[in-house]
């Protein structure tokens, strides 16, 4: 890592081995030109396990609103979502089912 006024540099991720201990020294360049003196080692330990993070899950839609014909009639979401060839389905934007809804006789 590098970070100056004109400039920042990162190493990226995959080029560091986990668990290891790396050491560095900086020198910095004046406005002139001139190298100051090179600072005292230093040191840092990357850790011994590192698992990336998954992605944030994507919110959840309803099926009357997600533009997909969930339940394979041909039609999909709410009227007001689309008001040429609704599901009839749904009973609002926020029904999670776009099935029909069955009817039995008792």
């Amino acid at each position: 890592y590098k970070d100056t006024a004109d400039h920042l540099y990162i190493t990226p991720a995959d080029v560091l081995s986990l668990g290891t201990k790396y050491y560095f020294r900086v020198a910095v360049k004046d406005s002139t030109g001139k190298w100051s003196n090179w600072s005292a080692t230093a040191s840092f330990t990357t850790p011994t396990n590192c698992v990336a993070q998954p992605p944030p899950p994507l919110p959840h839609v309803p099926e009357c609103r997600d533009g997909i014909d969930n339940d394979g009639d041909g039609k999909f979401d709410y009227v007001s979502r689309n008001p040429i060839n609704p599901d009839p389905g749904c009973s609002s934007i926020n029904d999670d089912d776009e099935r029909n809804p069955e009817f039995r006789e008792i």
